[in-house]
C-alpha cells in the first residue's frame, strides 16, 4: 500500500515537472543562446534526456546568472532533466539555483520547495530538508493570509492542506473549488479532478478516487485527446479500481492505458500496465493469463535492462503464478534470478521479499526448508530494518514539524521507530518508544476522527495496523519478561485493546449519539439525507464501469460530502465524541469492585498462518499493579472448538480456555470479559470446567470491551416494547426446513435451506404472546405485537427514530450466509432476518421484501433502545474482524442498541420459546436486575426443567448486559 502511495506521489511530481519545464516567459533583452535552450527543451519533451542535458549545460554557460524568470527556468529545466536521469543530487543543485531566482512567495517558488523537499527526503539529507520545510512553512503562512475566494484560491488551499495531513480542511476547499468549477478553464478542471482523485485515494476513499479519475480522464480526452497525460490518468484509475477489488474494471483500465502508451512507444509505462493487468488476472485466479502478462512485461523491460529492480520484480510475479500452478522448479529458478539481481543492486528491501518467497517455494515443492536461504533472508531483513530505522529517526523532526505533534503520519513514524528499536537496539528503549507512539496515536486519532467520515476513519486506522500487531507480539517475548519488562508490555497491550476493539463502530455510534442528543432536527434530517445519498451512490457505482454515470455520481457525492463535512464540524462544536479513545487499563481497574475481575482476550499475530496465532487473556483485578497475560490457545484450536457440536459438554475445552484463569478468580463475584476472533463466536462462558459451566463459578458478563465498565449507563423505565413473532412468510410448496430447528435432544437438523425458503415457526407465536402477557404487569409499559402479515420489514423500519422504544424482540428465522472470504461489507449484507412475505418472489420493493439485513439495520435509529432480542438462529455470527463481528450484532449496535441477546448457532424452536418466556419473567419481576442476571435465571430454569442439554439452554449470549 505504501509503495503505491509513493508511486502516486512521484507520478504527480512528474506531471508537475513536465508542466513547469515547458514554461518560457521570455523577457526582453535576454543575453545568451536562446536557440540552444529551445533545442534542449524540445529534446526534453521528446524524453531524450541525455541529449537535452548536453544542450542545456552548453547553453547555460552562455548566460550570466541574473534574476529573470527566463534564467530561473533554465536552472529548473536542467534540474528536471537530471531528476529524470535519476541524478537527484544534481537535480537539487540546479533547483536550489532556481529557488534563489524566483520571488519568495511566487507559485514557482512554491513548486520548487515541494520538489526539493521530496528530493532531500529521498536523499536522507536532514539538515537541508528541515531548511526547506521551514521555508515552506513561511510560504504557507504568507499564503494563508490572503483571501480565499476564487476557484484557484480554493484549489491551492486544498492541495496545501492535503500535503500536511489536514484532510478535513483540504476536503472543504476541494468542495468549494467544485462549487466554482464552472468558472474554471478545461485545463483547471482537469487539474482539480486529478488532484481531488489523488487526495481521495490517499485518504482511503478509493471509490471516490475512481469517480474523479474518470472525470479527469474524460476532461483530458476532450482537451487533448488520448495523449500521454490521459494515459497516465487512466493508469491511476486502474490502480484504484484494483485497490477496491474491481479486477475486471481494473484490467480494462490498465489495458486502455497500455494502448495509449503503446501509441506513444513508452515501453516503461507499457510494462507497468502489463504488471497491473497481470495482478488483476492473478486475483481472479487466472494464473496462466497472469503469467503471460508478467512475461510480456519482462520482455519489454529486457529491451531496456535485465538488471533492474523492475525486471527482478517481474520475475518474482512470474514465480508467484508458477507456484499457484505447481510449477515449483520454474518458480524457484525465477526467484534465484531475481535474488541475484537484487543482490547486485544492493536492494535489501526486495532481496528479503524474494528470499522469503524462495523459502516458501522450496517448502511447497516438497524439497523442504532451505537453511541457507532462510539465513540470508533473515540477514537481509535485519540490514533493511537497520537502514529504515536510521532513516526514520532522521526524519522524525521533519514529520513533527510538518504534520504536528498530533499528526497521524508523525505517530506512524514513531511506531515504526518503536518497533525497530525494540527489535534491533534495546528492548527497554523500545518499550518506552512504544509508549510514546501509543499516546501520540491516541492524540492523532482524536484530532482527525472528529472531522472524518467512516471511510476515512477506517483507512486512517488500518494504515498503522502492522505497528499495533507488532506491539501485541511483545506480550509473548520471554526475554522481555526476564528483563522485568512484562508489566510494562502488558499495560501497553491492555491499553491497546481498549483503544482497538470496536474503535470504528464506536466512532459511528458516538457521532450519531451526539446528533441525537443535540435535539437539532435539521442536523438529524441532514444525517438521514447523507445515508440516502450514499445508498444512491453505491447503486450507481455498481453500474458505472463505462463511466457513463460519473457526472451524476460526482454531483451526488459532492452533496453527500458537503453535508457530512458540515455535520462533522457541527458535531465537534457540540461535543467531543472521541472521548471513548482515552480509556486506559487503570480506568478499568478503578471501575472494578473489590471482588471483580476484567479480562481482555486478544489475538497475538505471531504465527505463519492465522491458525497459528496465539490467543491470550489480559487479566485485571482491583488490586492489580499491572495486567497479567495468560496464554490460552492457538487460534486454530479455537476454530476447532467452535466446529464441535459438543463443545459445551467437553471439560477439556473449558480447561483450555479457563483453566489458568479460574484459580486467579477464586474469590471473584463478577467476571467481565471481552472476546476476540473465534472466541467472539463461541459461548465460552458456558464451557464446562470440572463438570459445571463457568457461569456457575461466578457472575460472568460478556462485554464488547471492558471499557464499557467505565461508561455510565442508565436503566431507564420501560416505555415501548415491540414484539415480532408468529410471522407469515408467504406460501411456498414443499417447505421442509425450519432454520430455528435443533431437535429436543440437542441434535442439529441436517436439512438445508435456501435463502428465500422459510418454514412457519409455531413456537414464535406462543413466545411473543406470552411475553406480551408478562410485560403487562410492568407499570407504564406499552407493548406492540406484530404477528402474521403485520410482522413486516416495513414495521421494523417504522420503529426507527422512536425515542420511547426500549425493547425490540424479533422471533424469526435468522441466517448468516457469508463465508470466511466475505468482505466486511458483504458480511453485513449476508446477515439476515426474515419477516412477512419473505418467501415471495414477486415483491419489487427492496425496502419491504421481507428480508432485513445487518446493513439495513445499521442505518436505522434505535438510540434509546436498551435491549434488542434476536430470537433466531445465528444472529450473533458474522465476519470476524479486527473491529469486531460484522453481522447483525454490529448492525443493531450501530443503530444505537446498548444490550443484545443473540444466538451463536441454530436453535431449537420449543427450547428457545421457553428460554425467552423465562427471561422476560425474570426481567419483569425485578426491574433492578441486570439483563445478564435475567438471562442466567432463565437458563437455570431451563436446566432444572428438562432442557439440560447445553445445545438447548446455551445457544444464546448476552452482550453488554451489565
Amino acid at each position: 500500500m505504501k509503495n503505491i502511495k509513493r508511486m502516486n506521489r512521484l507520478l504527480f511530481l512528474i506531471l508537475c515537472c513536465v508542466a513547469f519545464s515547458v514554461s518560457t516567459n521570455v523577457n526582453a533583452a535576454i543575453q545568451g543562446d536562446t536557440l540552444l535552450i529551445k533545442q534542449a527543451r524540445e529534446a526534453a519533451k521528446a524524453e531524450n534526456y541525455s541529449k537535452a542535458l548536453e544542450l542545456f549545460l552548453i547553453a547555460d554557460k552562455t548566460f550570466v546568472p541574473d534574476t529573470t524568470d527566463y534564467y530561473g527556468n533554465i536552472q529548473h529545466n536542467i534540474g528536471y532533466v537530471y531528476y529524470m536521469l535519476g541524478d537527484m543530487k544534481n537535480a537539487a543543485v540546479y533547483w536550489e539555483r532556481a529557488l534563489k531566482v524566483f520571488p519568495q512567495f511566487s507559485e514557482k517558488n512554491e513548486k520548487l520547495l515541494e520538489f526539493l523537499g521530496l528530493i532531500y527526503s529521498e536523499l536522507g539529507d536532514q539538515d537541508k530538508l528541515m531548511r526547506i520545510l521551514e521555508l515552506t512553512q513561511q510560504h504557507n503562512e504568507h499564503e494563508l493570509t490572503k483571501p480565499c475566494t476564487s476557484f484557484k484560491d480554493h484549489l491551492d488551499c486544498a492541495k496545501y492542506y492535503g500535503s500536511i495531513g489536514e484532510s478535513a480542511k483540504a476536503k472543504e476547499h476541494y468542495l468549494n473549488a467544485l462549487d466554482l468549477v464552472d468558472t474554471a478553464t478545461p485545463e483547471e478542471k482537469e487539474d482539480l479532478y486529478s488532484s481531488y482523485a489523488y487526495f481521495l485515494s490517499s485518504n482511503g476513499d478509493r471509490n471516490g478516487a475512481v469517480d474523479y479519475y474518470l472525470l479527469a480522464a474524460d476532461t483530458r480526452k476532450q482537451i487533448k485527446g488520448e495523449d500521454r497525460q490521459w494515459a497516465l490518468t487512466v493508469y491511476m484509475l486502474a490502480i484504484n479500481r484494483q485497490l477496491i477489488n474491481k479486477w475486471e474494471d481494473g484490467y480494462d483500465s490498465y489495458r486502455a492505458a497500455y494502448n495509449g502508451f503503446e501509441r506513444l512507444a513508452e515501453e516503461k509505462y507499457m510494462a507497468k500496465c502489463l504488471h497491473g493487468m497481470g495482478n488483476c488476472l492473478y486475483f481472479q485466479e487466472k494464473y496462466a493469463d497472469a503469467k503471460d502478462c508478467y512475461s510480456r512485461e519482462l520482455m519489454l523491460l529486457g529491451k531496456e535492462s535485465s538488471s533492474t529492480s523492475d525486471y527482478a520484480k517481474a520475475l518474482e510475479y512470474i514465480a508467484k503464478t508458477d507456484v499457484r500452478m505447481k510449477n515449483f522448479d520454474a518458480a524457484i529458478d525465477s526467484l534465484h534470478k531475481a535474488e541475484d539481481i537484487y543482490e547486485r543492486l544492493g536492494d535489501d528491501t526486495n532481496l528479503q521479499s524474494a528470499l522469503a518467497s524462495l523459502n516458501s517455494a522450496y517448502v511447497k515443492s516438497g524439497k523442504g526448508f532451505d537453511d541457507e536461504t532462510a539465513a540470508r533472508s533473515r540477514n537481509a531483513a535485519i540490514e533493511k530494518s537497520r537502514a529504515i530505522l536510521a532513516d526514520e529517526k532522521k526524519n522524525l523532526p521533519a514529520y513533527q514539524l510538518h504534520f504536528g505533534e498530533d499528526g497521524v503520519q508523525y505517530a506512524q513514524s514513531l511506531g515504526l521507530v518503536a518497533e525497530l528499536t525494540y527489535q534491533l537496539v534495546d528492548k527497554t528503549e523500545g518499550v518506552s518508544a512504544y509508549r510514546k507512539y501509543l499516546e501520540t496515536e491516541r492524540k492523532a486519532l482524536r484530532r482527525v476522527f472528529v472531522l472524518q467520515n467512516e471511510t476515512e476513519r477506517q483507512y486512517t486506522w488500518y494504515e498503522s495496523s502492522m505497528i499495533r500487531d507488532s506491539l501485541m507480539t511483545r506480550v509473548c517475548d520471554i526475554d522481555a519478561i526476564n528483563m522485568q519488562l512484562g508489566d510494562s508490555i502488558n499495560a501497553l497491550a491492555y491499553d491497546l485493546q481498549l483503544l482497538s476493539k470496536g474503535i470504528l463502530l464506536s466512532s459511528s455510534i458516538e457521532f450519531s449519539k451526539v446528533l441525537e442528543e443535540s435535539g437539532d432536527k435539521q442536523l438529524q434530517a441532514d444525517y438521514e439525507q447523507v445515508k440516502q445519498l450514499d445508498t444512491k451512490i453505491q447503486a450507481l457505482r455498481s453500474e458505472n464501469a463505462s463511466g457513463s454515470k460519473t457526472t451524476e455520481i460526482s454531483a451526488l457525492k459532492q452533496e453527500s460530502d458537503r453535508l457530512m463535512l458540515t455535520l462533522m464540524q457541527r458535531c465537534s462544536e457540540l461535543k467531543d465524541f472521541t472521548e471513548y479513545l482515552d480509556y486506559r487499563w487503570t480506568d478499568v481497574r478503578n471501575a472494578l469492585g473489590d471482588k471483580d475481575m476484567a479480562i481482555e482476550f486478544a489475538e497475538i499475530k505471531n504465527g505463519v498462518l492465522d491458525s497459528d496465532n496465539l490467543i491470550v487473556a489480559l487479566v485485571l483485578s482491583k488490586q492489580s499493579t499491572a495486567p497479567v497475560a495468560i496464554p490460552i490457545c492457538f487460534r486454530g484450536y479455537a476454530e476447532y472448538m467452535a466446529s464441535d457440536t459438543l463443545v459445551y459438554s467437553r471439560d477439556e475445552y473449558g480447561a483450555m480456555i479457563w483453566g489458568n484463569i479460574i484459580p486467579l478468580v477464586a474469590d471473584c463475584e463478577r467476571l467481565y470479559f471481552s472476546a476476540d476472533v473465534e472466541l467472539a463466536g463461541l459461548g465460552i462462558e458456558y464451557l464446562s470446567y470440572k463438570g459445571k459451566p463457568v457461569i456457575d463459578y461466578c457472575d460472568v458478563y460478556r462485554l464488547s470491551s471492558t471499557k464499557e465498565l467505565c461508561r455510565q449507563k442508565s436503566n431507564t423505565a420501560l416505555k415501548d416494547v415491540a414484539l415480532f413473532g408468529g410471522i407469515d412468510y408467504g406460501g411456498v410448496e414443499n417447505k421442509t426446513v425450519a432454520w430455528r430447528h435443533v431437535d429436543s435432544n440437542g441434535t442439529e437438523s441436517k436439512e438445508n435451506s435456501s435463502v428465500l425458503n422459510y418454514s412457519p415457526l409455531k413456537g414464535t407465536g406462543k413466545e411473543v404472546e406470552q411475553i406480551k402477557k408478562t410485560l403487562k404487569s410492568v407499570k407504564g409499559c406499552k407493548v406492540d405485537l406484530h404477528e402474521g402479515k403485520d410482522a413486516s420489514e416495513q414495521s421494523v423500519r417504522n420503529l426507527s427514530g422512536n425515542s420511547n422504544l426500549n425493547v425490540i424482540h424479533i422471533a424469526t428465522h435468522g441466517q448468516y450466509i457469508g463465508g470466511d472470504k466475505a468482505t466486511e461489507a458483504e458480511a453485513m449484507e449476508c446477515s439476515l432476518l426474515a419477516f412477512s412475505d419473505a418467501n415471495s418472489s414477486t415483491i419489487s420493493d427492496v425496502y419491504n421484501d421481507g428480508i432485513l439485513t445487518a446493513q439495513d439495520v445499521a442505518g436505522m435509529n434505535f438510540r434509546n433502545c436498551r435491549l434488542a432480542v434476536l430470537s433466531a438462529c445465528e444472529t450473533g455470527l458474522g465476519k470476524l474482524s479486527g473491529d469486531g463481528v460484522f453481522g447483525l450484532q454490529r448492525g443493531f449496535k450501530n443503530a444505537g442498541v446498548h444490550t443484545l441477546l443473540m444466538s451463536l448457532s441454530k436453535v431449537n424452536d420449543a427450547a428457545t420459546t421457553e428460554l425467552m418466556i423465562q427471561f422476560y419473567k425474570a426481567f419483569a419481576s425485578d426491574m433492578s436486575l441486570s439483563l445478564n442476571a435475567a438471562l442466567r435465571k432463565a437458563q437455570q430454569y431451563m436446566r432444572a426443567n428438562g432442557y439440560d442439554n447445553p445445545r438447548l439452554w446455551a445457544s444464546f449470549i448476552i452482550l453488554d448486559g451489565q
